[in-house]
């Protein structure tokens, strides 16, 4: 009895190292993947009017497909920063996106 016994001891016990093992990993999978996405924003398309409603659903629906794989906290900011640019006294301040970056 003591001998069948120990086999199963064994067999459980690795068995139960795997499950850990493989919970673990799947922790640091989510993690890993939500960690390391690549800083991005998304400019709108008009000058500074008022952007049509077409225009927002569109903006809309890229931002939600792109935040999946893209992070977007830096986009407050870059807004920020645009008005502010737009608002500046100098008109001769370039708003094209070679120059805002």
């Amino acid at each position: 009895m003591f001998i069948s016994n120990s086999p199963n001891r064994s067999f459980q016990f690795s068995i139960f190292s795997v499950l850990i093992v493989l919970f673990f990993f799947s922790l640091l999978s989510r993690v890993w993947s939500q960690e390391y996405k690549p800083h991005a924003v998304v400019m709108e398309l008009s000058d500074g009017s008022a952007p049509d409603v077409s225009e927002q659903i569109l903006l809309h629906n890229l931002r939600k497909e792109l935040a999946r794989t893209y992070d977007f906290s830096d986009q407050s900011s870059f807004e920020q920063a645009l008005q502010k640019l737009r608002q500046s006294t100098n008109k001769q301040s370039c708003l094209q996106l070679k120059c805002i970056l």
